[in-house]
């Protein structure tokens, strides 16, 4: 009894497996981040038309996003990412119902991006490309769902899954730069979209296909098993780590909301400055 009561006191950093919420905050961190420079850009690049002085603000965020340095680090933190929520797949107590909710969300940011898009439309005749058609968070829904039939499958027969999603990502990969696939049919876009076979004259925010993603996610659930027997961090906790653990474990709510907040504080600030907004 008196263990219950200790555990009820205990935080929730105290009780978690620490070391897996601090690697996600880092990567919701460098989400922030990525998308803090492409509202700058996106924004400085209509404030200049009124104060000159905005143009190396623009310049500068123009040169971080096409940076060979920021596609790297990208594509390495979203795979991190979902290697992880692979790994936290083992600890989750109901994977079903965890899947269907993000599946919701996911439904949801759709539609509000694509409503978004269209009224920015509607109301400047320009398509800013905003539309979230598949991004991590649907690679996170299906995958989840998608572990949760696998479940019971044998770390080798996991590992061969992911092998072969990997494989499949490049032959696709291939032959998309080879002009082997024609994805000029709608139904047929449909089908490649998640697989990473996208028309390049399509507009799109935000992008992430679901192979070879699908096998990061796979691989993290193989890495759980093994290494975490038992619900337990294998690494001492710091207390500096407490602020980034909170972001890793709160990642859903802030992939949600930072861009309400990080574009209403720039459309605040373009108001109040009496500048030029893109939409």
């Amino acid at each position: 009894m008196k263990e219950k009561l200790v555990n009820l006191k205990q935080s929730k950093f105290e009780t978690r497996v620490h070391e897996i919420d601090f690697i996600r905050g880092v990567c919701i961190i460098l989400m922030l981040f990525d998308h803090f420079f492409y509202d700058l850009m996106l924004f400085t690049a209509y404030w200049v038309s009124k104060d000159k002085s905005f143009y190396n603000l623009y310049y500068f965020s123009v040169a971080y996003w096409e940076s060979p340095f920021r596609l790297i680090l990208r594509q390495i933190g979203v795979f991190i990412f979902v290697f992880l929520s692979g790994v936290s797949f083992k600890f989750s107590r109901n994977n079903l119902k965890r899947g269907i909710r993000i599946t919701l969300f996911a439904i949801a940011i759709t539609i509000a991006s694509r409503l978004a898009n269209y009224v920015i439309i509607e109301m400047t005749g320009s398509d800013m490309g905003i539309n979230i058609d598949f991004n991590v968070i649907h690679v996170l829904a299906i995958s989840i769902l998608l572990g949760y039939l696998l479940r019971k499958r044998s770390n080798i027969c996991l590992g061969i899954i992911a092998g072969l999603t990997f494989i499949l990502s490049i032959a696709l990969s291939i032959m998309n730069s080879s002009m082997l696939i024609q994805n000029d049919n709608t139904l047929l876009n449909v089908i490649l979209f998640p697989l990473g076979i996208v028309n390049f004259d399509y507009q799109r925010a935000d992008y992430l296909a679901f192979i070879p993603s699908f096998g990061f996610f796979l691989l993290g659930i193989i890495v759980a098993r093994l290494i975490y027997k038992t619900v337990e961090s294998r690494i001492k906790r710091v207390s500096v780590e407490r602020p980034f653990c909170f972001v890793g474990r709160n990642s859903l709510l802030f992939y949600l909301g930072h861009q309400i907040v990080l574009m209403g504080v720039f459309i605040l600030y373009s108001l109040i400055a009496h500048l030029p907004l893109p939409f």
